[in-house]
């Protein structure tokens, strides 16, 4: 028993080494997002969402154009499609996706698969 307890005070004390390390991040892998958007409807349940982002990071920044259409088919459920082209110090990338979304009350969900094209490459991924 009296192992036990010893075990029970020393344990803390031998993880704080590991919690007092510092932080793996470096200040290059920072990153400021700016993002334009606007939404709205284009038909009864049927939305429409165009948007421009920039992201602010070491090294070249990386523009977005996209857009992405969502119909609703139940209470909180939609489903929908859309395009993005990233354009990262003229490495250009397109990724048509489709997705699932739930929302209710405050929580919204999403569920996306994505193709990616990049530039040179001999093959799409997913």
């Amino acid at each position: 028993m009296r192992s036990i307890s010893l075990l029970a005070r020393a344990l803390p004390l031998a993880a704080a080494p590991l919690l007092l390390q510092p932080s793996a991040a470096h200040a290059d892998e920072s990153e400021f997002w700016i993002e334009l958007a606007t939404k709205g409807d284009i038909a009864p349940g049927t939305a429409l969402k165009i948007e421009v982002e920039q992201r602010r990071k070491a090294g070249p920044d990386e523009y977005i154009f996209g857009a992405v259409v969502d119909r609703d088919v139940a209470e909180g459920v939609t489903i929908g499609g859309g395009v993005e082209v990233h354009d990262t110090g003229g490495f250009t990338e397109v990724r048509p996706y489709q997705q699932v979304g739930y929302s209710t009350g405050i929580l919204s969900l999403r569920t996306r698969i994505e193709e990616r094209f990049y530039d040179d490459a001999d093959r799409m991924a997913l």
